[in-house]
């Protein structure tokens, strides 16, 4: 899991103008996007309808890297093929099945068709492996959140998502990994995970600094799946 990112449609990628215009909607599209108020839907990542996020996403995750220090696999200079590259992976196993990914959206109409980059807000994903002995495990990898909507309840909504999805797949058994002391442990543990351990010195960031990782596991049930999506994160 990660902790942070910057405000979306801003990417420190600088992308190319040709992934520019992968994440551009046509004018006439947004005029017909509708304001919605309330809280951000966590929406289950459909290949038909959101593959044009990528660069979004790709933007996302680069600010939490360079913006929040996030530790990862990535480190900067930051290359657009390569994140780009990363979430196109990522959706393409999304389509095999053998991940979720869960978006965060706000500001888009219960019947809207069409999500705009500057919709999306939050992301986390479940990878769900084909395990011959462990059929029931599952990880969480990289809940991330826009800045510009923290302490509202994202994380949560987005947790909870992850969690239903792992019931209906029959993954009981969550593994999770964020850095030691991150809004990412915290939110981890206030949804119920439990810390396994720490490993001193196990990534370096995007200053240079060596940082500690935490490990942490969480048995699901009935009762896990209905956390307060109210509670503010």
């Amino acid at each position: 899991m990660s902790s942070g990112s910057g405000d979306l449609g801003r990417s420190t990628l600088g992308l190319s103008p040709l992934h520019q215009r992968e994440g551009q909607e046509t004018q006439q599209g947004r005029q017909k996007m509708l304001p919605v108020d309330g809280p951000a839907q966590a929406t289950v990542f459909d290949p038909r309808q959101h593959s044009h996020l990528t660069p979004y996403l790709a933007g996302l995750h680069a600010q939490c890297i360079t913006r929040d220090l996030m530790t990862g696999s990535f480190l900067p200079p930051l290359a657009n093929d390569k994140l780009l590259n990363y979430w196109k992976d990522r959706m393409a196993e999304a389509k095999e099945g053998t991940r979720v990914i869960i978006l965060l959206l706000n500001g888009v109409a219960p019947a809207a068709k069409l999500v705009h980059g500057d919709n999306l807000v939050g992301v986390a994903m479940l990878a769900t492996p084909h395990l011959p002995s462990g059929p029931f495990r599952a990880q969480v990898q990289h809940l991330l959140v826009a800045a510009k909507y923290r302490r509202r309840g994202g994380s949560v909504t987005l947790m909870n998502e992850i969690h239903g999805h792992a019931m209906l797949k029959g993954r009981t058994l969550l593994e999770a990994q964020t850095e030691s002391g991150s809004i990412a442990e915290k939110v981890f543990k206030k949804m119920g995970y439990v810390e396994i351990g720490k490993v001193p010195n196990y990534s370096v960031n995007a200053s240079g600094e060596l940082k500690d990782v935490v490990f942490l596991y969480k048995t699901l049930d009935s009762a896990s799946t209905q956390t307060n999506l109210s509670e503010p994160s």
